[in-house]
């Protein structure tokens, strides 16, 4: 038997294409994408989903927050969101103590045959001298992400092994690079921020899903829960740092999110954000110093202490109609108060945003006003 392969192979995966198949294979074997009627699937090497996209109504649901790509959509919630042809945002501002000045600004979206984003140009208003501005996108022969330009400046740019996985990632602060096992799940991750370098290491759970990365001191950590259907229904990102007043103090800072289904789509999306420190712990009624390792393993367990309180939290909830989307966004502060003689903690409601999305006949996001307890208004309107 006889094995023959290009040696120009890296190079091909990472040179852009103008026009993509219907279907293509990783070096694997595995999908890499497909289409399927009005449907777009795409998959990593290891064989897990990044994106669908419903082309019929320009629906991109992704299957793990925080994709670079999504910025650039109208975002629903972390994993839904749209992606029009045209988008007109209407502004007010004040131009001084007598008059306001209405203004817009466009973005006009063109996309391949398999509805990724391949430009955007931002017609802006022409006071101060403003231009029109593009933002490009490129991408190889497995359809995955090569570069972002900003009027013909690289913000962003990918490359990729031989097999196909992620290998190099660099924007103008950030520089990561990955490593991966034979099964292409990552392993280890070299990440630069900001001039601030961090090697992280990856667990997985039996369905091959991430359910950690942390770095080598766990003084950086991110942890997912999933549902039966491989959703995510827990995302906790954890930071400790050395108090600067006292070395042997770690100030302890978590966001934690959650995520509530119903048909698969997210109906509650909880987010609360706590700085935790405890330096020492009460023992035979006299405070013990405690060191950094115990100081990290206390603050872990608090978080899931009902008692403790947030600095901050987001609460949204989601309602899908066919014709609209209704989407109630709540902000909160916390406090102790004192009620028949006990300490309780006390939720404030400090703001609140309703947002509704109009659909036509497709299901196609055509409208999205947006309305704060101040009954200020926000607009978008979206053209396919």
């Amino acid at each position: 038997m006889v094995s023959c392969q290009s040696k120009t192979q890296n190079k091909e995966i990472n040179t852009s294409v103008n026009q993509l198949k219907m279907k293509e294979q990783f070096p694997n074997n595995k999908t890499a994408f497909e289409k399927i009627n009005d449907k777009v699937i795409f998959y990593q090497p290891s064989g897990n989903k990044v994106l669908t996209i419903d082309l019929k109504s320009s629906e991109y649901e992704f299957y793990h927050p925080g994709e670079v790509y999504a910025q650039y959509l109208v975002k629903v919630n972390d994993f839904t969101c749209f992606l029009p042809k045209k988008m007109t945002e209407n502004y007010v501002f004040s131009k001084n103590n007598s008059s306001t000045v209405k203004t817009s600004i466009t973005k006009v979206f063109s996309t391949n045959e398999l509805g990724l984003i391949t430009a955007i140009v931002y017609e802006l208003p022409e006071n101060d001298g403003a231009k029109k501005h593009t933002t490009e996108f490129t991408y190889n022969k497995f359809a995955q992400l090569l570069k972002i330009e900003d009027n013909g400046k690289t913000v962003l740019e990918n490359k990729y092994d031989d097999q196909g996985n992620l290998s190099e990632s660099k924007t103008s602060d950030k520089h990561h690079k990955y490593q991966y096992d034979s099964s292409g799940k990552i392993v280890k991750a070299e990440e630069e921020n900001n001039g601030i370098k961090n090697t992280f290491h990856y667990a997985y759970n039996s369905a091959g899903l991430v359910e950690k990365k942390y770095s080598e001191n766990e003084n950086e950590v991110e942890k997912f829960k999933y549902n039966t259907k491989e959703n995510i229904i827990e995302f906790i990102k954890y930071s400790g740092k050395i108090d600067k007043s006292d070395t042997k103090k770690l100030s302890n800072h978590f966001v934690k999110k959650t995520y509530s289904y119903s048909n698969d789509r997210i109906s509650e999306e909880k987010e609360y954000e706590y700085n935790i420190i405890n330096a020492s712990i009460l023992v035979e009624k006299k405070w013990n110093p405690i060191n950094i390792d115990e100081q990290r393993k206390l603050a872990w367990k608090k978080l899931d202490d009902k008692s403790e309180l947030p600095l901050s939290a987001l609460e949204n909830q989601y309602n899908y109609q066919s014709k609209f989307i209704d989407i109630v966004k709540n902000q909160y502060s916390f406090s102790n108060r004192v009620k028949n003689g006990k300490t309780e903690p006390d939720k404030e409601v400090i703001n609140t945003e309703n947002i509704k999305f109009s659909l036509d006949f497709m299901g196609r996001a055509v409208k999205k006003e947006a309305t704060d307890k101040n009954k200020k208004i926000g607009l978008q309107e979206f053209s396919y």
